[in-house]
């Protein structure tokens, strides 16, 4: 039997928590009956749905990093995507400009990690 292999991971990098990621790849339950768990950068996520063409995980609250993609079978069976995923920072707010105005009026809105 072929072992386990991510041919592709989307997306690639999500917010601190509740991003849903899709692992693509073959034999990813490792000729088993069940994918165990799932790390992304070292974070366990939660298992949505599995195949062995594809795992459906969510993103757990973690800080900004890069780290691999871990999926591991009920065989033992396990695959890593070195360096797979990125934790982008929370974004956050700092100012508005102006506070108010009307219809038309420009807003500027700072802080950081805001795309």
């Amino acid at each position: 039997m072929a072992p386990p292999s991510v041919t592709s991971l989307a997306p690639k990098s999500g917010p601190a928590a509740g991003t849903s990621v899709t692992i693509s790849g073959t034999t990813l339950r490792g000729n088993g009956k069940s994918v165990d768990s799932v790390t992304l950068a070292g974070v366990s996520a939660d298992i949505k749905s599995e195949s062995d063409e594809a795992v459906v995980v969510v993103a757990q609250k973690n800080d900004a990093k890069t780290g691999d993609v871990v999926v591991v079978a009920d065989s033992g069976a396990s695959v890593t995507q070195s360096n797979g995923f990125t934790y982008k920072a929370q974004g956050s707010v700092t100012s508005v400009a102006p506070t108010e105005g009307q219809t038309g009026t420009l807003v500027t809105i700072k802080g950081k990690s805001l795309r």
